[in-house]
């Protein structure tokens, strides 16, 4: 899956080590006087962790993958190297692109440039 940083001017530049870690759902017991009940808690947020090039990065700042699926994230760690930076965060929230045939298109032009057929 390849993924991309959502420029301000709306252009896209490859992230090429973008991962995503699903959240996790804990569980807490709930002790009674008849019984002991497992009840479910919240979930935590989906992370991610990319090495990024040098250069400014927004704070929050959108993701999209070739499926049109937006992510808006924000950084909570950020380590700068020689070859760039290699940020960890939380995804804030995500939901499919508003105009999904549209961006289908521009995610399947950068996609042609990182990898020319």
């Amino acid at each position: 899956m390849n993924y991309f940083l959502i420029r301000q001017d709306n252009s896209l530049q490859h992230i090429p080590s973008f991962t995503l870690f699903p959240g996790r759902q804990e569980s807490h017991e709930v002790k009674t006087i008849n019984a002991v009940y497992t009840m479910p808690g919240r979930k935590s947020p989906d992370q991610f962790r990319c090495d990024f090039p040098t250069g400014g990065i927004p704070q929050p700042f959108l993701v999209v993958d070739e499926d049109a699926q937006v992510y808006n994230c924000a950084a909570n760690v950020t380590n700068f190297g020689t070859g760039g930076a290699l940020i960890t965060g939380v995804v804030l929230n995500q939901d499919e692109a508003p105009e999904k045939d549209e961006a289908l298109q521009h995610i399947e032009a950068a996609t042609k440039q990182i990898n020319p057929a």
